[in-house]
């Protein structure tokens, strides 16, 4: 039984470790994490206007230039501050080639969308714990520190095993 639970704990360990690794590797210029057509944002103090929480994972899904219409509302990385935010906002006007949305008195170029407020799942608390393994002390502390526990236990065992192998024979 002990072994059982520990192969289901080193298990999730593991699935762990590699989707924070995944989840790291698919950072983009702006730290978002992009699978696809799906974002991966990480709610922080700047967000909470819009009625998000700290700690919250905004998973968004692309969509095409041709679904955004006025009166939606966007979540786009803002490239007008002097270090780029995501912000979210009520477009006011769509251009006539459907790829500029115009809002707050900003253009948004369809390429900065990361989604629409239809294609925007919260999960609470997922995103703090998220960035807390995704922090560097975090990562080192939680992620490799373990990893390598682990790869030093299992070197002892086949050791011990090589040399009881050996005194048998």
């Amino acid at each position: 039984m002990k072994k059982i639970v520990a192969r289901v704990l080193v298990g999730i360990f593991a699935l762990v470790a590699i989707f924070v690794t995944l989840n790291l590797l698919a950072y983009n210029d702006y730290e978002v994490a992009e699978f696809g057509s799906k974002s991966f944002v990480l709610v922080d103090e700047h967000m909470q206007e819009y009625g998000y929480n700290k700690g919250d994972l905004l998973v968004a899904t692309r969509v095409k230039s041709n679904a955004i219409n006025k009166e939606d509302t966007i979540l786009y990385y803002n490239n007008y501050a002097e270090d780029v935010t995501i912000d979210q906002g009520k477009v006011e006007e769509v251009s006539d080639d459907g790829k500029h949305y115009y809002l707050n008195g900003n253009s948004v170029a369809h390429e900065y969308v990361i989604g629409t407020g239809d294609t925007i799942h919260t999960y609470p608390v997922v995103g703090g714990v998220l960035q807390v393994l995704e922090a560097r002390t975090g990562y080192l502390l939680l992620i490799i520190l373990p990893t390598l526990a682990l790869f030093a236990y299992l070197i002892r065992k086949i050791v011990v095993e090589l040399k009881e192998d050996k005194k048998k024979n």
